[in-house]
């Protein structure tokens, strides 16, 4: 099977040259949120707009639909109260992943409607992570209906 590439000008005359030329793959582009005018701040209530606002859209605040925008909203708002809570309870704590270290952290068992204690040497996506005591005392809190999410 035979192709025909269309060369640029500079792409011919280094060939014509004898210049030596290496081959490259295209470079994929870098994904970026499409954005929408539903859109959710600071308080984490949703608003929307005529148009989407990069600062929104880039953070991953915007959404397309009302509906996608107070999901997205609820979401961050218990994440960011469960990393509020460490922060605020263990402020030297950081995160160091070397693959040696056991990071916890808490889950809801939705079969026995609780939360639980996991950990994990190994990063997850969204997880907020702490030390033992972080995630037993959350678990403990969280359970007896002191903290709230």
């Amino acid at each position: 099977m035979s192709k025909t590439i269309q060369l640029t000008e500079e792409q011919w005359q280094a060939l014509q040259n004898g210049e030596a030329v290496t081959i490259e793959p295209p470079k994929p582009e870098k994904w970026e949120p499409e954005g929408g005018i539903y859109y959710f701040g600071a308080y984490n209530t949703v608003g929307s707009g005529l148009i989407s606002i990069d600062a929104y859209r880039l953070a991953g605040k915007e959404r397309a639909t009302k509906e996608l925008a107070n999901r997205a909203a609820k979401a961050a708002k218990a994440r960011d109260r469960l990393e509020a809570f460490r922060d605020q309870y263990w402020p030297e704590w950081v995160e160091y992943w070397d693959g040696n270290r056991k990071y916890y952290y808490v889950f809801y068992d939705v079969g026995n409607q609780c939360y639980h204690i996991a950990s994990s040497y190994q990063p997850g996506v969204g997880t907020i992570y702490g030390p033992k005591e972080f995630a037993v005392t959350a678990v403990n809190m969280l359970n007896s209906g002191e903290l709230v999410l």
